[in-house]
Parts: structure tokens; sequence; C-alpha cells
């Protein structure tokens, strides 16, 4: 009651300078965010920010009434999550405002994670509305047995919070069929792979069919510069035996002039003779060289995708993602990382909870990190091939890595021209190699560690979410 009268003591206080917006009939998601974009700078200065605040709070909670059964247009996607960042940086700057408000901060903090939930229930609804086909049989990431330690009071709060309940709910379907989860095993067979690869067969076959004849035509173009210093290098050694005849010719005389006498007399002959004999010899060394040369195996061919199609397909998913899924990606993270204890470092641990505890270091993940769209990006040009589509993949707050190195051009065999028999030899495909989720901690500062380090959010402990004390 304390934090809550003091919360409606700081809003009556700033009553006056925003202002207001009206939730009647007429309001829509464009006219929210235009009123939440263009008084978020001057709010955001003032002493005024908790006004701002609870409008925002009221426009959230008034998509709850719609958009958790009925499908969001995707086109307004974007709109509802400006305004959830909008909230959640207006709360950063409050709590800068108000570092000792200790019960305040606890209560805006369980309103901030509830906000998020729901706008990822309400992006997860619409994308799946959008993608029947796809999403058909997965489900959320989210646990909402982890929502049990919020401080909720208010009426408004508790009826949001059961609809978030029962949505995740009723849209849960185990561990294995979670997308956009850091949850269990991540590999090529994850949910989340197999989603991607549903969506990438209906939208983005044609853009495979596209990779895989470039792909071809890189092999095409490395087998017709093998085949070609297969040639060069069988005539190359055919010339080599005159050479060395005239070279054992050559030494013959010079030895022969060697032992002409008096060698005072005949000094110019063995002269002439040892200079052709040098000759004979560095043709045949000249040529030796560049049998050398033309026995080397040409460069590789380093391919940017899996031979394998379904493993290329569920690659292009994620490279080429469209808005709606980078959004529900994005936001799976951040709803469960709001569930990890702030600061990084909290007294969250021990019997009573009061212990401190490095939260990053339980969460973080150290091992190294090679992203598959710089690799893709990396490879999409070669010594033997450039596409005519410029293609360029750009990074996303939730990105794919390997965690197997790319080997070097100079590891990749066969390393001489003979060794050739077939297309396939000195390609590189990275069928091999792993597939796995990453996050730095979204776009927002305050979601990010200080020294930028992956981590995995879904690894932060029940105990420090309240889950085991949870009754609904």
């Amino acid at each position: 009651k304390g934090s809550l009268a003091k919360t409606e003591h700081l809003i009556r206080e700033n009553i006056g300078s925003v202002p207001t917006f009206c939730l009647d009939e007429s309001w829509t998601i464009s006219s929210a965010h235009k009123w939440a974009s263009e008084v978020f700078e001057s709010a955001s200065s003032s002493s005024n920010l908790s006004v701002y605040l609870h409008h925002i709070e009221k426009m959230l909670w008034k998509l709850s009434e719609k958009y958790l059964v009925e499908a969001l247009n995707l086109k307004n996607l974007w709109k509802v999550v400006e305004l959830l960042n909008f909230y959640r940086g207006s709360v950063e700057i409050f709590f800068a405002r108000h570092a000792n408000a200790s019960p305040l901060h606890v209560r805006m903090r369980s309103i901030e994670l509830l906000a998020t939930w729901l706008v990822y229930c309400i992006v997860f609804n619409a994308t799946r509305a959008a993608h029947p086909e796809v999403l058909n049989g997965y489900g959320v990431a989210l646990h909402y047995q982890d929502l049990s330690h919020l401080v909720l009071q208010a009426e408004e709060h508790i009826i949001v919070l059961k609809k978030v309940v029962v949505f995740l709910g009723n849209n849960y379907f185990g561990e294995d069929k979670e997308i956009f989860s850091m949850r269990g095993s991540q590999d090529w067979n994850s949910a989340t792979f197999q989603m991607g690869h549903l969506y990438s067969k209906l939208y983005l076959s044609a853009m495979l069919a596209k990779e895989k004849e470039d792909a071809e035509h890189r092999l095409r173009l490395h087998w017709q510069e093998v085949i070609r210093k297969k040639v060069l290098a069988l005539r190359l050694k055919s010339e080599l035996p005159d050479l060395v005849r005239d070279l054992l010719e050559a030494s013959n005389a010079y030895e022969e002039a060697q032992n002409l006498r008096p060698y005072r007399e005949f000094r110019h002959t063995v002269s002439s003779a040892r200079r052709s004999m040098n000759a004979a010899q560095h043709l045949v060394d000249e040529k030796n060289r560049e049998i050398v040369e033309a026995e080397k195996a040409p460069p590789p061919v380093i391919q940017p995708l899996p031979h394998n199609d379904d493993k290329a397909l569920k690659l292009l998913f994620f490279l080429y993602i469209s808005e709606e899924f980078e959004i529900l990606s994005r936001l799976s993270l951040v709803a469960q990382q709001l569930l990890v204890p702030k600061p990084w470092k909290a007294r969250c641990g021990g019997q009573f909870g009061i212990q401190e505890i490095d939260v990053f270091g339980q969460i973080k993940v150290a091992e190294k990190d090679l992203s598959w769209c710089q690799h893709y990006n990396a490879y999409q040009k070669c010594d033997y091939h450039s596409p005519h589509e410029n293609r360029e993949s750009f990074p996303h707050w939730l990105d794919i890595s390997m965690h197997i190195d790319v080997p070097d051009s100079k590891d990749i065999g066969p390393h001489n021209i003979d060794l050739f028999f077939s297309s396939s030899d000195g390609i590189w495909h990275p069928d091999k190699n792993d597939v796995r989720l990453v996050w730095y901690g979204g776009p927002s500062v305050q979601d990010r560690h200080s020294t930028q380090g992956l981590f995995d959010p879904f690894k932060i402990p029940c105990s420090y979410t309240g889950r085991k004390h949870y009754v609904f």
C-alpha cells in the first residue's frame, strides 16, 4: 500500500505538463504510437515521467482486451513494440531519478515485466495468425510459472496477469516445441530451426535455388581450373625429357672440355661449355618450378551454405528473417531476460535470498562465437565467381553462430593436382558445423552487460524467479 500511495502521489504531483491521451472508442494504435513518440522527449526530460508511464500502461492494458484473442495486424507490430520501448526507456530514466525508492522499484519492475510479457503474447498471437502453416504445433518460449514473483497491487494488473497466464498456458506445448528459446539442447533439429525450415520451404525456396546455382557455378569454375592445371602439368612434364637430354649433353661436353690439354689453350672452350651447361640446367630448373606450380591445387572453394538443403533452408530463415519473426525472436529473449535479477550483481542468493550473487557469471556463455551471418557474407564471392545479385545478410539481436572453426584455405585438400578425381574435390561445405542461438542482450543498453558478452537468460535458476512458490 505504501508504494502504491507513493506512486499515486507522484502522479498527482506531476499532472499538468504531459498532454493526456484519451483511450476512447476512436483511439488507434497509430495514434497512440504518434502520441508516445511526440511526448517522449519532453516527458523524459521533465518531472512528469510518471504520468507518461501511466498513459502507456493504460494503452498496453487496453491492447490485452482484444489482441490476445484476435490477431493484431502485422503492420502494427513494430508500433506496439515501440510503445513498449518508450515505456521501458522511461522506466530506466525514472529509476535513475529515484534511486532510493526500493519498494517502488520492485513494483515498477513487476509492471515492466508484465507489460513485456503481454506484448510478447500479442506478437506471438499475430505471427501465428499470419503463418499458421509454419507455427502449427509450435509454442511459446515463456513459462507462466515464472510470473509468481511479481508484486502487483492494482486490480487492472491482476486482470492482465491472468490473461497472460492463460494465453501462455494454452500455447505451451513442451520444451521440445518452444521457438526462439535457448532452453534445452540446441542443434539443427531444435524446434526453432525446424520451424525455420518450414518457413523457408514456403517463402525462400527461390532464394535457395539461386544459392545452389551460385554454389554449382563456383564448383564448375573451380573444376575448370583444376582441368586447366592438369593439362598444363602434363604438357610441362612432356617438355622436361628433351631439356634433361640437352642438359646431359651439355654436361658431357663440359667434362670433355675439362680434359683437354694444355688447359691454357682450351680455357675458352671450357668456359663456353660451362655456360652451355649452366643454361641447360637453368632451363631444367625453370621447367621443374613450372611443373611444381602447375601441380599445386588451385584455391579451394569455401561455400557459404551447407550442401544439405534442409540445413541451408534453416539458415536462410535466420539470415533473411522477416520482420514479424525478428520481433518475436527478440521479445522472447528480452521477456525471459527480465526475470534475471538486476543489477548484474544482486542480493538474491542463499537460503534467505540476501546473499550477493554474480548473476551474469551464472548465465554467461563462454563458448567461441563464430557468426553464421559473417561466414555467409564472407564467402558469397570467391576467386571463381561473384553472384550477379548482391545478397547480404545483416546480424540481428538474436543471432545464430557456429562453434567449430571454418578451416583455413591451406588446410583444405587435396593439395596436388594429381589427387583431384572429382569436381567435388577442393570444395568445402559447412555441413558438419553446428548451429545455435546467441544473445548479447538486445538493443537497449540496460539489457546488455558491460563486457558486451554473450549470455543465456534461460539459464536463470527458478529459485530467483520465485517459481517454486507459484500458486494460481
